[in-house]
């Protein structure tokens, strides 16, 4: 009888992972989908994957039929999933309940997930990085812990500020950069509740704010704040829900009540800003409701945020080093997979593979 072998869609995303330059790491798939083929690197669960895993290792979660349990990383550990908006033949992005970073998972990284529930950051856990993610609810470091070197860079908050609450809260942690995100208010927000807490010189650029009730987005102190777009956000100096000593630099402010920033108040700082006019989105409103895909952020010609950075680019999330994607996709994403099922031990293996990434 001849051999053969099977080939299956898991081992191609492997070893597409394992030959971009990352020969000494180890790469971990994570499927709950039944009648998943078995492995010596496939696991059921992702806290099975991390437990598996060595410092350095890939986990690579692929979307499920149902929301994958929370897990604690307690090692340096880069956990990918397919993007928040694939392009590929089911749109169904990689759900997590949540993650629990502790202290000695400094260094990980977690891009192209959804997040259903918290997630937890822990002092020591620093030089973390949140790409290309959905958060439906919050992420924080507990307890007053400060971590450090942190970045989190184009993501969705969809719909996770609830009633007195912060959507991205790290008290005092320095060297932190929040960068070409998007944060919407649900439907069950307030206008007593704010999108971010952070002080200690972190760095708040390119993001896009929107809400309808021009509540306060951030409660900062001893921030930067430049190129970000505020959509029917107003800003104060409230002691719970406001800026001080703050330098705000080419913002773009359009809001249905405040639409001045509070340049010379509570210490508060900045230049180049844009006060009362419509950023001129091309399918986007003032609005309370969770974010929605079939919502266009980008900017109409004519935009007075076109090319207005302080680095000569865009406002928003279409400025900076980093646009912001809608597809949120991390890794080279299989679009098109053509490959017999079986073939000889002896037979060349002809696949056709089309991908799309960064």
């Amino acid at each position: 009888m001849k051999n053969t072998i099977k080939i299956t869609l898991i081992t191609l995303l492997s070893l597409i992972t394992i030959t971009g330059n990352v020969y000494a790491q180890s790469v971990h798939v994570v499927n709950n989908n039944a009648g998943t083929p078995g492995g010596s690197n496939v696991y059921g669960t992702i806290q099975a994957a991390v437990d598996a895993a060595s410092d350095g290792d890939i986990i690579h979660i692929i979307p499920g039929s149902t929301t994958y349990e929370r897990a604690d990383i307690n090692k340096k550990v880069s956990l990918y999933g397919v993007g928040f908006n694939p392009d590929n033949e089911t749109s169904v992005p990689a759900r997590i309940d949540g993650l629990n970073f502790q202290s000695n998972s400094a260094g990980s990284s977690a891009m192209g997930l959804w997040f259903t529930g918290t997630v937890q950051i822990h002092e020591g856990a620093d030089q973390l990085v949140f790409s290309k993610n959905v958060f439906d609810d919050r992420v924080f470091t507990v307890n007053d812990d400060i971590v450090g070197g942190l970045i989190v860079l184009n993501n969705i908050w969809r719909s996770s500020v609830g009633t007195s609450t912060f959507a991205l809260d790290i008290y005092d942690s320095g060297s932190v950069l929040i960068s070409n995100n998007i944060f919407t208010r649900g439907s069950n927000s307030t206008s007593y509740s704010s999108f971010i807490h952070a002080n200690n010189n972190a760095v708040i650029r390119n993001n896009l704010f929107i809400n309808d009730t021009g509540g306060s987005p951030f409660k900062l102190d001893d921030a930067v704040v430049r190129n970000n777009i505020f959509y029917g956000n107003g800003i104060t100096t409230s002691t719970n829900y406001g800026a001080r000593n703050t330098v705000f630099t080419n913002n773009l402010l359009f809001a249905p009540a405040n639409d001045q920033f509070p340049i010379g108040e509570e210490g508060n700082t900045g230049s180049g800003n844009i006060e009362g006019q419509d950023p001129q989105f091309v399918n986007l409103e003032q609005t309370r409701s969770a974010w929605d895909f079939a919502w266009n952020p980008d900017l109409e010609a004519g935009s007075p945020a076109i090319d207005a950075g302080s680095d000569g680019t865009d406002m928003g999330i279409s400025g900076g080093s980093n646009p912001f994607d809608i597809t949120g996709v991390p890794l080279p994403l299989i679009q098109l997979l053509d490959v017999p099922a079986l073939i000889g031990q002896d037979q060349n293996l002809d696949v056709t593979i089309r991908a799309r990434g960064n």
